[in-house]
């Protein structure tokens, strides 16, 4: 079978905690571009012992979905992220080639609810203490 040829995938799913709060910044072409990193951990025991398998995985994501993560989420939220994996490679401050594993996110989602990820808060806007009288007349 020369002629079998395997499909090209790289798929990654990976489900875990932010370590930090995501970081945005934007391109020189006005792309939005979100930098985060996700700590994915799995306890078991071998031989009578406690054990923990610990990942720790930086990742990227672009454009609106860049903006939405991170103005909604922080540090210790639990997300999944679904993208492709690449390897990065680059030289440091002392010359020497560095390599590490990225995952290049299609999509991000929390896992979990706050009031601060359903609605953002901007400027000006009040919080629920912050309401005054004359919200209460309001039926909804």
């Amino acid at each position: 079978m020369p002629d079998l040829r395997l499909p090209d995938v790289n798929d990654i799913r990976l489900s875990g905690r932010l370590t930090r709060d995501p970081e945005l910044k934007f391109l020189s072409n006005g792309t939005a571009l979100c930098n985060f990193s996700v700590a994915w951990s799995k306890k078991y025991t071998r031989d009578g012992v406690e054990r923990e398998d610990k990942l720790f995985i930086n990742a990227s994501v672009w454009g609106k979905s860049a903006e939405y993560v991170s103005e909604h989420m922080r540090k210790g939220d639990p997300v999944l992220v679904d993208g492709a994996l690449r390897i990065e490679e680059w030289e440091d401050r002392a010359g020497v080639k560095r390599t590490t594993a990225k995952i290049h996110a299609n999509r991000v989602q929390a896992l979990s609810w706050r009031e601060s990820s359903i609605t953002p808060r901007r400027r000006g806007t009040a919080t629920p203490s912050q309401r005054t009288h004359e919200d209460e007349g309001i039926p909804f």
